[in-house]
């Protein structure tokens, strides 16, 4: 398959931060403590929010594994999807005389390990309504990772086909107790999401996710931070070399703990050479406390605080883009 035109490593570097709409998410339940957002650590926890957000821009990176996009490393399941998607197909494609078989084969890693292939698909070349494929990892050793977990991926509606344009594909993803590990460094994913891509010529695409609910984390000497995701919405659109986004949802971060955050994009971020150079948005915590999030140019963004909530910033930090983006 060729690669479509939009590279979500592209995208991701706009997901900054954001959220558009009105509506305060429903958040599960955290069972850290709650942490007060202060003038003593908002710019860590700012520097999250916005990590975070670039986060989830990764974990839902799965264009790759329908366009044969190349990657360099297997940290994230959708990254090691793409390189093991087309074996997938193979292994699960529908003999022609059968319908509705679930087919399963497994191979060993490069490394070491297995890898087991499960489901069925109509069309090893291309996508169709119904496709299901689970990939399972066990302790398979791929690009200097040790990798457990699975990862399920339902193809809903199809228009067009994806080697033109336009085409449209809906794709159903969940991850099962994810885990890739590389060296003392331990990254971890279980949820769900849903991604949305369209594709209206080589240099015009909209993508959408959403993530009803996800927990990523990532642990190394002895210390685990923690990410949780609730309705939480990115919405994506490439026109030439301009890249727009905005995000919308609940989401926790390691320094306010369970202290739950609301994100809403005020203004999207919009780039059309690198990091954003325009875009507001504000995260809102549980207990009041709030943050404003200002691109600026220079490949910056301004980072301000309003402890009280009450429309006045009495603090607020000029920080690179470089430092908060994962």
């Amino acid at each position: 398959m060729k690669k479509v035109a939009v590279s979500v490593a592209m995208v991701s570097v706009l997901a900054a931060c954001g959220g558009g709409g009105d509506s305060s998410p429903s958040v599960p339940t955290d069972n850290r403590p709650s942490v007060a957002l202060t003038v003593s650590n908002y710019e860590v926890a700012g520097k999250e929010v916005l990590g975070g957000s670039s986060n989830a821009g990764t974990l839902a990176d799965f264009s790759g594994f329908l366009t044969g996009a190349q990657v360099s490393t297997g940290m994230t399941f959708p990254q090691f999807v793409q390189k093991r998607y087309p074996v997938a197909l193979q292994a699960t494609k529908q003999p022609a005389y059968l319908t509705g078989v679930e087919v399963s084969e497994s191979e060993t890693c490069s490394g070491g390990g297995s890898v087991r292939y499960s489901g069925s698909v109509r069309n090893e070349y291309n996508p169709s309504s119904g496709d299901v494929i689970t990939i399972t990892a066990n302790n398979c050793r791929e690009d200097g990772a040790v990798l457990n977990g699975a990862m399920t991926m339902r193809i809903g509606s199809v228009q067009g086909n994806i080697d033109s344009y336009p085409f449209s594909v809906t794709i159903d993803a969940s991850t099962n107790d994810f885990r890739a590990s590389a060296g003392a460094v331990t990254y971890q994913s279980s949820g769900s999401m849903t991604m949305r891509v369209t594709n209206a010529s080589y240099s015009s695409a909209d993508v959408s996710i959403t993530i009803p609910s996800m927990i990523s984390s990532v642990s190394s000497g002895g210390k685990t931070d923690t990410f949780q995701y609730a309705n939480y919405k990115m919405d994506m659109s490439v026109r030439g070399s301009t890249v727009s986004m905005t995000m919308n949802g609940g989401l926790t971060v390691p320094t306010l703990g369970g202290n739950q955050l609301s994100i809403q994009t005020l203004q999207p971020f919009v780039s059309t050479t690198g990091y954003p150079t325009s875009g507001v948005a504000a995260a809102t915590t549980a207990s009041g406390g709030k943050m404003r999030f200002t691109a600026s140019s220079g490949s910056r963004v301004l980072i301000e605080l309003d402890a009280a909530n009450d429309g006045s910033y009495e603090a607020s930090k000029l920080v690179a883009w470089n430092e908060v983006l994962f």
